[in-house]
């Protein structure tokens, strides 16, 4: 049984409904708006407003499948906003740095800070947000790019420096440590959005669209966006989840984690 079946069973987690995930990402434009992309024909079509994009440059979108809620932040003042189908609400200011890169997993927004080997998680089931840090070993720092997150806690990257991976339940936050691999040097800096369990990425200059091999890092074009206006900033995949209100980290002793307030 593997660990993450070892974890669902142990807390009586069960996974979330089958969604319509199988060709579809969201992407976050830059001057508002966050969009269904479907990556087998590049059409897009607008899916919820992000009002304080209007004057700020938004990024490092992160979609929570069970609430249907995006997150999001803003380069001039790293705020960090939750977009959800009653509207857009302020839910924390993130430490100094900036956040370009974003995906959701566990109960909680996840962002390498950029130009470092710093992964941060901000919990943001509880009243107050608590932010984790981890300092990556493998790889160089890195300027994004992206990162995506699938169903078992597999963290992908796309920066500069290639295509990396982090194993999250093999993070240790009592030293506030983590291990990534570098998958490749010569995958191109892309959006990424896991629809389902397959990998896809968009390269915000050429409005093109890939499929993103997990192994090689590998890319094949899928599709080209159809609205050339649309400016990627950000994307964010659809991913089935553990169902529950902590799935990873505050029941951290399923997977030998406990939260560390960074």
């Amino acid at each position: 049984m593997t660990k993450r079946a070892l974890f669902l069973a142990a807390y009586g987690l069960t996974l979330s409904p089958t969604l319509a995930m199988g060709s579809m990402i969201y992407g976050l434009n830059k001057t508002g708006g966050i969009y269904s992309i479907d990556v087998g024909t590049g059409a897009s079509s607008l899916y919820r407003a992000t009002p304080t994009v209007a004057s700020k440059t938004p990024n490092g979108l992160a979609y929570d499948v069970f609430n249907d809620a995006f997150y999001y932040n803003t380069q001039e003042d790293r705020k960090l906003y939750r977009v959800d189908s009653s509207g857009e609400s302020l839910v924390a200011t993130l430490p100094t740095g900036m956040y370009y890169d974003s995906a959701f997993w566990g109960g909680g927004y996840w962002s390498v800070r950029e130009g470092s080997r710093v992964l941060m998680r901000v919990d943001v089931t509880g009243g107050v947000p608590v932010v984790s840090n981890y300092t990556l070993s493998g790889v160089p720092n890195l300027t994004f790019g992206d990162i995506a997150i699938n169903a078992d806690g597999e963290l992908y990257g796309s920066a500069a420096q290639g295509m990396f991976k982090v194993n999250l339940l093999s993070l240790n936050p009592g030293l506030g440590t983590g291990s990534a691999s570098l998958l490749s040097t010569s995958t191109p800096r892309l959006q990424l959005g896991f629809a389902g369990n397959v990998l896809y990425g968009v390269q915000t200059d050429t409005d093109r669209v890939f499929h993103v091999n997990t192994g090689t890092g590998g890319v094949t074009q899928t599709s080209t966006l159809m609205d050339r206006s649309l400016t990627v900033q950000d994307a964010a995949g659809v991913v089935p989840e553990p169902a529950g209100v902590l799935p990873l980290l505050a029941l951290g002793a399923a997977v030998g984690l406990r939260r560390r307030r960074g």
